[in-house]
């Protein structure tokens, strides 16, 4: 795919000052995610994650690339509410970012539980932890896959899509 270039003027002005927490930020899609988002002036940025190597290893990136920034690492499992509340009401977050999720179709439709665990269960605990600790911005990083889904990953990101979208209303 080609490359999608953003207005970081407009990226800076919303996360600049911010309490911003990435949920699987060790994932592809999280560690970006928060390289990204270690350039834009936040005032903290939490990363939590239950794979503790590559959280450790997206906490070095991320102080390597601002050393000044609050960098706050969380190991923590998603489907674990009580730990997720417990993060979220230490940390505070203004902005959550929830990319953590099972995004390969195969292991989805081999391991079906697990994906609903993670792209259902763990979308209704991030959100209601994000509600309870006062974060005013959630946004979820979904799939192409989820517009109309054929695959049991599709319809978990789908469904957890249609999950927020009720619990904004």
């Amino acid at each position: 795919r080609q490359e999608t270039r953003f207005d970081t003027n407009s990226l800076r002005s919303f996360y600049e000052g911010k309490r911003v927490l990435v949920t699987g930020a060790a994932g592809s899609v999280g560690s970006a995610l928060c390289q990204q988002l270690a350039e834009l002036g936040c005032a903290s940025l939490a990363m939590l994650d239950h794979f503790d190597h590559g959280l450790l290893e997206i906490l070095e990136q991320v102080n390597r690339i601002d050393p000044r920034l609050d960098a706050i690492d969380a190991l923590c499992d998603i489907r674990d509410r009580g730990r997720l509340d417990a993060w979220m009401k230490k940390i505070e977050p203004e902005v959550v970012i929830h990319a953590a999720a099972l995004k390969h179709v195969h292991l989805g439709e081999r391991h079906p539980t697990e994906c609903v665990l993670t792209n259902l269960v763990g979308v209704r605990n991030t959100v209601a932890a994000a509600a309870a600790a006062g974060a005013t911005d959630f946004m979820l990083v979904s799939s192409d896959k989820a517009a109309s889904p054929v695959c049991v990953m599709g319809a978990t990101k789908r469904l957890a899509e249609m999950y927020l979208a009720g619990f904004q209303q």
